[in-house]
Formats: structure tokens, C-alpha cells, sequence
């Protein structure tokens, strides 16, 4: 432990330096993981399972809606189609992306 006080005495910073044993114990750990896990495979993932509950959510996914571009029929059946929609385009966005098991 390392403790670093300015000449006021208001700031103290500490440096925690790890064992070399451990250093070596991480790497070891780290190695048998990369080689049994793909950590690009499991960050792609991530991004796509988000993107995947962003785009249940989205209201009108490829449809333009520009104001006053549909009548106010119209807007009411997309509106409760979505209504009835988004339990199920949320259900579906629990599944995992292919990329997390191939």
C-alpha cells in the first residue's frame, strides 16, 4: 500500500499492487477461459439481444409516420394492433440471439 497526500493534506490516493502469484493465477484463468468461451461471440450477442428488445418496442417498425400522413382511423388500428402486439414482440425478445450457442 502506497499512500499518496498532497502538501494541504486534503486528497490521499492508494495504489493496491497484487502478489505476483496472483497476477499469474488471473492469467492462467484468463487463458483457460478464452479458450472456452468466444468473448467477441458473447459481446456480439449482447448487441443484438438489445437491439432485439429495441425493436419490440418500436411502435411502427418500417412504417412512415409522419404527422398527418395516415387518417385518424387509420392511427387508432395500428395503434391497437400494436397494443396487442407488444406482449408478444416483448415475449419473443426474451429468446437469445443464435449467436450466444451457434
Amino acid at each position: 500500500v502506497t499512500p499518496v497526500v498532497n502538501q494541504d493534506g486534503s486528497t490521499c490516493a492508494v495504489t493496491i499492487l497484487a502478489a505476483n502469484e496472483h497476477k499469474e493465477f488471473a492469467a492462467k484463468c484468463m487463458r483457460k477461459l478464452d479458450h472456452h468461451l468466444d468473448f467477441d461471440a458473447l459481446t456480439e450477442g449482447r448487441v443484438k439481444w438489445i437491439e432485439q428488445f429495441v425493436a419490440a418496442v418500436e411502435p411502427f417498425e418500417g412504417t412512415p409516420r409522419e404527422p398527418g400522413s395516415l387518417r385518424p382511423l387509420q392511427d387508432y388500428v395500428l395503434m391497437a394492433l400494436y397494443g396487442l402486439a407488444l406482449p408478444w414482440k416483448l415475449l419473443f425478445a426474451l429468446i437469445p440471439p443464435t449467436t450466444y450457442c451457434g
